[in-house]
């Protein structure tokens, strides 16, 4: 029984738990590739949407780079090649700066700004400059081979202007290579044409902003706040170094998302593990009941096997000593005719309880419910009973209450498992051959109950000796009781066919007492 049990768990551990953690196994792993992925998909997407920003920003600042280079050419420093228009209209230039690329003289400068402030911004270009050589001389290489670029020159920390640079080919002056500084106003620049872009962009799907990476405040067209949103990614703007770009989704952040989607899944993978689990262990239950169930019927074959056997052989062996008339003594004759009524009886008996539980496994037993007395069934099955008992050496006390009640019952049922549970008190009596037999009334219920001496039942027993089947299996000389392990079984069927109960005490060594409940009807 153990060998096979065990064969059963390790073929289920095989087929059922292994596939479970495996399928596991798998999908936490395929779901965090998957989450990565997300990750991954979404951040190249931010980044696609900061780089359409910042291409926006280029593209403003370069249309503003091809309307100075399409005026007219420079003839004197006294005449500026800027048009004024371009001023009035870009209120976010502060200034037009030419130097000559050779020389690295002003040619012309054109500013709404005061004369200090553009002495002071004419200085601090000239500076910056001197420090930017390498970076003017790659912008000249690019307008030689007809490609022009934009780039941050320097800031005005004062006024918190940018300086942006790029190269003019004026082929038909003197220095053909001239250097043209734009002063932006950064802030405007930011609040009056950036944002728009980023409002369009957002779509009411991102919080798109921008940060002073030195003051860390968050700009917008209403003024500075202090920056308390956590940007998913930050990054520079490529034109305004001092400004950092941040992006985010409106309400949960791709981490929380993650979160919350792996916590489902991990829930679901939990759910569905359980699931297996539970399956495996109802499978395990079911086969090792059914394996026990097998064992206990092949038990129950062979009682039943042996218990026909016993009375068919005494049967046949006194008939045919009678038949051929070996017994002269009609005395002895008597005591062979006994015996062989008592073991027809007995036959009889086991017979029937076999065809009865087949009735109740079947569901074809039918019960006729009449009025009843249970002290006449009592005297009705007590009345054959009193000489066999008398004979195998019991002492038997009979306790009937008085007056009691009529109930509605099947009377064969009722006395059928009177009968079983007489039966058994004399085939688990030992050497205190002792039975009690008692009615009475228990609240709303009448009742009868059979008391004995003998081996007792274990607490662990008590609640499994109902069960079809099942028999004893531990005490003194308990298998020296043979039986088919159906009585108590039919005895709960009919008792709860009446809507009835049945109480239990016992102890081991001490003896049983068996009380049957049924209903007072009203």
């Amino acid at each position: 029984m153990k060998n096979r049990i065990t064969s059963i768990t390790i073929i289920l551990a095989i087929v059922i738990l292994l596939p479970a953690l495996f399928f596991s196994s798998y999908e936490i792993a395929r779901m965090t590739e998957n989450e990565k992925q997300l990750e991954n998909t979404y951040n190249k997407q931010l980044d696609a949407i900061l780089f359409s920003i910042n291409l926006f920003s280029d593209d403003i600042i370069s249309s503003w780079a091809s309307k100075i280079t399409s005026n007219e050419i420079i003839t004197s420093k006294s005449n500026c090649i800027i048009n004024k228009d371009l001023l009035s209209d870009a209120q976010q230039i502060k200034s037009i700066t030419f130097f000559s690329y050779n020389t690295k003289f002003l040619i012309v400068r054109c500013s709404n700004d005061s004369l200090d402030d553009t002495k002071k911004s004419g200085t601090l270009i000239e500076k910056l400059l001197a420090d930017s050589t390498k970076k003017i001389n790659r912008l000249a290489k690019y307008v030689m081979a007809g490609y022009r670029k934009i780039e941050p020159l320097g800031t005005n920390q004062e006024n918190q202007s940018l300086f942006m640079v790029f190269m003019s080919n004026k082929k038909n002056i003197k220095d053909s290579l001239i250097i043209c500084v734009i002063e932006l106003n950064e802030a405007r620049f930011i609040k009056e044409l950036l944002w728009q872009k980023i409002q369009v962009i957002a779509e009411e799907k991102f919080n798109i902003g921008i940060i002073d990476s030195k003051t860390k405040l968050l700009i917008n067209p209403g003024g500075h706040q202090k920056d308390n949103r956590n940007f998913q990614i930050k990054k520079p703007l490529w034109l305004f170094p001092r400004y950092m770009m941040g992006i985010q989704l409106k309400g949960k952040s791709i981490e929380l998302i993650n979160k919350e989607r792996t916590r489902s899944n991990l829930l679901l993978i939990i759910f569905a593990d359980i699931i297996f689990i539970l399956g495996a262990f109802i499978v395990f239950r079911n086969i090792r009941k059914e394996m026990k169930l097998t064992i206990i019927k092949s038990d129950f074959i062979s009682n039943v096997s042996h218990e026909i056997r016993t009375p068919l052989a005494l049967i046949s062996m006194y008939i045919e000593t009678l038949e051929m008339d070996r017994i002269k003594s009609e005395e002895k004759k008597k005591e062979y005719y006994r015996v062989i009524f008592n073991e027809t009886h007995r036959l009889s008996g086991l017979v029937n309880k076999i065809l009865n539980f087949s009735k109740i496994e079947s569901g074809k037993r039918n019960y006729t419910f009449e009025l009843i007395n249970l002290n006449e069934i009592v005297d009705t099955v007590v009345q054959p009973y009193q000489f066999h008992l008398k004979n195998k050496g019991f002492e038997l006390t009979i306790e009937l209450a008085d007056e009691l009640d009529l109930i509605y019952a099947d009377k064969e049922a009722i006395s059928e498992s009177f009968v079983n549970l007489i039966d058994n008190a004399v085939k688990y009596s030992r050497d205190s051959k002792f039975i009690k037999i008692k009615t009475g009334k228990k609240g709303e219920f009448e009742y009868f109950e059979i008391a004995d001496k003998g081996i007792g039942i274990l607490k662990t027993d008590q609640k499994l000796i109902f069960d079809k089947f099942f028999r004893v299996s531990k005490g003194d000389n308990v298998h020296d009781v043979k039986g088919t392990g159906l009585g108590l079984s039919i005895v709960k069927n009919i008792i709860d066919a009446h809507k009835g109960k049945i109480e239990v005490e016992s102890k081991p060594g001490e003896g049983s007492t068996f009380r049957i409940l049924l209903p007072i009807t009203h």
